[in-house]
């Protein structure tokens, strides 16, 4: 874990100062209202503040980022060439380095006539890193290992939907899920993998990815071929 300390308060602290101030606090998950009142104080002068108001409770909501936005899964990669995976590691054992147990912000409030009157406090201590997302990491090792010419990608498309339709099994994979791991165990079935691996790359999951929008696209394709022979 990064060894770095948070400049928000954690919250075990942050109980404890309000519990010494005779304050009860009040940890919420959603805000829901834009009736709010933001001061330009810090905490302790927020927290002096609140004695003038005569308030026993005081609200907190603590934000984090997710490491699941910033880490690559498996599925993205268990099917690509060793140097494709080393760089797919690199940036994950980089992510795997940093405590996103840090906060990136600490709203804490009272309620006062109405109105959320507190204080915002941020740290975006993910952006000051330049740590980039899952989604932009995956973008930019694609970028740099796919190499193959528009015109081979078209071909090569056709090649494979053709074997896809002339198969009597495609036509019961009638969802996402099951039309992603159609393709994933044909091309290893097959050994289609080396010929049509920069088709897929990052092959992504069933929900999201290269193979997800290929097979979307091929059975639309396989439907409306379908229809009219019929």
């Amino acid at each position: 874990m990064n060894s770095e300390k948070a400049p928000i308060i954690d919250i075990e602290q942050l109980n404890q100062n309000l519990k010494k101030q005779n304050l009860i606090p009040i940890q919420i998950e959603h805000i829901k209202t834009n009736n709010r009142i933001i001061l330009e104080k810090d905490l302790t002068d927020f927290l002096e503040l609140i004695k003038t108001y005569e308030q026993n409770h005081v609200y907190f909501k603590y934000d984090f980022y997710k490491k699941s936005d910033y880490e690559i899964p498996k599925d993205y990669y268990d099917l690509q060439e060793e140097e494709f995976i080393n760089e797919i590691n690199t940036h994950n054992e980089k992510i795997k380095s940093f405590d996103f147990n840090i906060p990136k912000a600490l709203k804490i409030f009272i309620i006062k006539d109405g109105f959320l009157v507190g204080i915002n406090q941020e740290n975006f201590w993910i952006e000051e890193k330049n740590i980039k997302s899952a989604d932009l990491a995956i973008h930019e090792v694609d970028l740099k290992f796919s190499v193959q010419p528009k015109s081979k990608t078209n071909e090569d498309k056709n090649e494979l939907r053709e074997i896809i339709f002339n198969d009597p099994e495609f036509a019961s994979k009638t969802n996402q899920e099951s039309r992603y791991y159609y393709l994933v165990n044909l091309l290893e079935e097959q050994e289609l993998y080396n010929k049509y691996k920069h088709l897929f790359s990052p092959p992504g999951y069933f929900k999201s990815g290269k193979i997800k929008m290929f097979m979307d696209e091929t059975a639309k394709i396989f439907k409306e071929t379908k229809i009219k022979k019929e």
